[in-house]
């Protein structure tokens, strides 16, 4: 029996043995099969366009590289169709004790099947472009050799490089659903002109914002043209008077409450309707087709300012019944005359004699582009008849600057200068709208990295800007239409600074004074942070870094993952805005140096590389 026992037990050995090195190879070939089906479908993924035949060729060839034994194939298919590879491959081992039982040979077989989707990828590379960036830097070149650069020539080696990683080095770029903007941006984003007729553009006034430095104004007997139309709440702490049309006492935020009902039109679509607006008895209305017509050799240069309302920190669609939801195109007001060509005052309660303009000469910076009383307008009165002598020169120039800017009635006064006189610091209507165009996303890789090199340096800082025209290339409404719905594709942010928001004339940015932004002029406080009458540059900065912050909010509200970078020695503010806006901490990005900034942009560009692609299997 002992005897007997031994058969069975040595044949369980034997099976045993030839297993163990059965499972052996069935896990090299499990390696080899796994890893050429997710090869062949990653390939399919990214140029649906290739020959099934040369893929599986291509396969057979890296399976017999991978492993040792001989291989046969029960199943191998690639359907770049649905972008399906399966593959079933098997040996047939020799075995060392079965053939004793009538088995001189296993099958060890092994099977995968891999599939990816797509996944469309949209990347907005916001990129600022101010003054600062001409600052010089020390930067390693390919060599590791260290040579002299300059901020704005490290930032675009750094988006080129965002861009070719992100891209993967993929020749064919179209069938991998990768696309980017470029939205070069400083205090404005030049949008295009090309947008100049399109329907979401008000030109006619429709917005309340059109009218935040245009206020209606009264016309007199004779065709003359006086004080501000609109009575609003005295402010004692312009002029302290009584008198409540006259141009020192406005406040642009009080547009949507000095308008009447009559020319309102009520929620849920707020606006002007313009018509009933002009119909109004002896009103002035001047829009920014108005301006910009009046001269000969300047048009508009392409820029927008934030919307009104509830839609500035938004992305919702334009509505063509709906006023404040249209784009209003930028125009940089007048700002008052220089010394040199305005007379000096005397006081009305005696002989003190005030120089509006402090003797200095900031009023050279000043973007004057027309003379301030125009047609005899009652803005000169504003300053003659509210002097007395307990004024100091603050509250003089002070009063003197609100009457001029917003003299409404100057714009239309036909006998001013149709051709626009221009030096280093008056630019006119399109004030600081200038720079590279932005581009919307495309997937062509020659038209963005020319985007990118074309960028230069000059201007002020309002990341705010920046952050709005790169969330707008990001949603499939207008102004651009390229983007996917948002769920459909994933949606990428990177904003790169390189200093504070700072957008006006360094340390007068709550002058009139050169300091006209996307939101209007600092010092008027359109964002109601309670800035007084005599705020500074941290009071900008301040007011600046909310409005950041309620953008970078509304964006990622929409799922879209936020880049912040901030290259330089960055502040603690800055840090915190980095870390606000951020989607999250691996997200946040301070580079210290040149060097630095390259490392991350690629990255990142590694990271949304790795994004395009999802695997699943059915």
């Amino acid at each position: 029996m002992t005897a007997l026992s031994l058969i069975p037990i040595f044949g369980m050995t034997a099976l045993a043995v030839d297993y163990v090195i059965a499972d052996r190879n069935k896990t090299e070939i499990q390696t080899s099969v796994e890893t050429v089906a997710l090869h062949l479908a990653k390939r399919i993924a990214l140029d649906p366009n290739q020959d099934a035949d040369t893929l599986i060729a291509e396969g057979k060839k890296i399976m017999a590289a991978t492993t040792k034994l001989d291989l046969g194939y029960d199943e191998f298919t690639v359907d770049p169709t649905t972008g399906r590879v399966r593959l079933n491959a098997y040996t047939m081992q020799d075995t060392y004790f079965m053939h004793i039982f009538g088995h001189p040979q296993l099958k060890v077989a092994a099977r995968a099947e891999a599939r990816f989707g797509r996944t469309d990828i949209e990347v907005a590379l916001a990129m600022d472009v101010s003054g600062s960036m001409n600052t010089a830097t020390t930067v390693k070149d390919d060599s590791g050799n260290t040579i002299s650069s300059t901020r704005i020539k490290d930032a675009k080696k750094a988006a080129k490089k965002l861009v070719a990683s992100a891209a993967g080095n993929v020749s064919n770029i179209e069938n991998a659903d990768i696309a980017f903007s470029v939205i070069p941006w400083h205090s404005t984003v030049v949008v295009g002109t090309e947008y100049k007729n399109a329907w979401w553009v008000d030109w006619a006034g429709r917005s309340h914002a059109h009218y935040r430095y245009l206020p209606p104004f009264k016309r007199n007997a004779g065709g003359q043209t006086g004080d501000m139309y609109f009575d609003v709440p005295d402010s004692e702490a312009y002029d302290g008077s009584s008198t409540l049309d006259e141009y020192v006492s406005w406040r642009p935020q009080l547009v949507s409450e000095v308008f009447p009902a009559s020319v309102t039109v009520p929620e849920p679509s707020p606006g002007i309707d313009v018509d009933a607006l002009k119909a109004l008895p002896n009103i002035g209305v001047v829009t920014r087709k108005d301006v910009f017509d009046m001269f000969t050799n300047e048009d508009w240069a392409g820029c927008f300012e934030h919307r009104y309302g509830d839609y500035m920190f938004s992305s919702a669609a334009p509505d063509s019944q709906i006023g404040d939801s249209l784009f209003v195109p930028y125009m940089a007001p007048d700002e008052r005359g220089q010394s040199s060509e305005e007379p000096w005052s005397t006081s009305s309660s005696g002989n003190i004699e005030y120089n509006p303009f402090d003797g200095t000469n900031l009023d050279n910076y000043r973007n004057n582009y027309l003379d301030d009383l125009g047609a005899s307008t009652d803005a000169d009165n504003d300053w003659l008849t509210m002097q007395d002598g307990s004024y100091y020169s603050s509250d003089a120039k002070e009063i003197y600057s609100r009457a001029r800017i917003f003299n409404t009635a100057k714009y239309d006064y036909p006998a001013n200068s149709r051709t626009l006189s221009k030096s280093t610091y008056r630019y006119g209507p399109n004030g600081f709208c200038y720079g590279e165009k932005m581009l919307p996303l495309t997937n062509d890789l020659d038209t963005i990295n020319a985007k990118i090199d074309a960028m230069v340096a000059k201007g002020a800082t309002d990341i705010t800007t920046g952050l709005e025209w790169a969330w707008h290339t990001l949603t499939p409404q207008e102004p651009f239409t390229q983007a996917k719905p948002l769920g459909e594709a994933q949606k990428i942010l990177v904003l790169m600074t390189d200093g504070q928001n700072i957008p006006g004339f360094g340390g007068y940015s709550q002058e009139y004074m050169n300091s006209y932004t996307s939101f209007g002029f600092p010092k008027d406080d359109l964002l109601n942070r309670g800035i007084g009458l005599y705020g500074n540059d941290t009071d900008t900065i301040s007011m600046f870094d909310d409005g950041t912050k309620r953008f970078c909010d509304a964006i990622k509200a929409e799922g879209i993952t936020l880049y912040f970078v901030y290259f330089g020695e960055a502040s603690v503010d800055s840090v915190d805005l980095v870390n606000h806006c951020a989607s999250s901490a691996e997200t946040a990005i301070v580079a210290s140096n040149s060097d630095e900034l390259i490392d991350a942009f690629e990255k990142i560009g590694e990271n949304i590389g790795k994004l395009r692609l999802t695997y699943y299997q059915n």
